[in-house]
């Protein structure tokens, strides 16, 4: 039996995305170049749960997005009925877009629209992004933010991405409603 090809995450985001405007229902499974397995389970189009390394939906996909590459397999007859993460398929793929930023690097580039990759992030701004982050997750947070500049196509953006670091969902929620109200931003 042929194994199935590596793929970089950027196509496996892509696949991801079109099964999902095909309005398919079943699961895509996942296993990653370093043998990490992840388990996204669609609904009519809708991404209706994430697994991966015994975890779930927001720590789940924390967790993929640092695949480089993987296998994937879909299967329409593996159906899970009333399992569902709460997590917007819309918000997933942002989430999913933001770490994908240096691997779409490669890609052309064209105009950006405002508040994007370019954004300027003031000393001020960062230092209080960094100050919250670290009530969260402590003196790592230097680190992962320093991380998650350059990666965040905008403010929001950073913000989830710097959310999906956070290992416990109450307490990443509660840094994303903080940060809308330091920063100003729309939820």
């Amino acid at each position: 039996m042929a194994q199935a090809e590596l793929v970089p995450f950027l196509r496996i985001v892509d696949a991801l995305r079109q099964l999902c405007a095909q309005g398919r229902s079943g699961t895509v499974f996942l296993v990653s170049d370093d043998n990490r397995m992840a388990q996204v389970r669609l609904d009519k189009g809708n991404i209706a749960s994430m697994l991966c390394r015994n975890r779930r939906g927001v720590e789940a996909l924390g967790i993929m997005r640092s695949m480089a590459s993987a296998r994937l397999r879909f299967d329409e007859s593996f159906l899970v009925k009333d399992e569902h993460d709460n997590l917007s398929t819309e918000a997933i793929f942002d989430a999913l877009a933001g770490s994908l930023a240096g691997v779409a690097a490669a890609a052309p580039a064209g105009p950006r629209p405002a508040g994007t990759a370019g954004m300027a992030l003031t000393p001020a701004l960062k230092g209080t992004i960094e100050r919250i982050m670290t009530g969260y997750i402590g003196p790592m947070a230097q680190i992962i933010c320093e991380d998650h500049f350059a990666a965040a196509g905008n403010l929001q953006a950073l913000v989830q991405l710097l959310a999906n670091e956070i290992s416990v969902p109450a307490q990443a929620l509660k840094f994303r409603a903080e940060m809308a109200r330091e920063l100003g931003l729309v939820t």
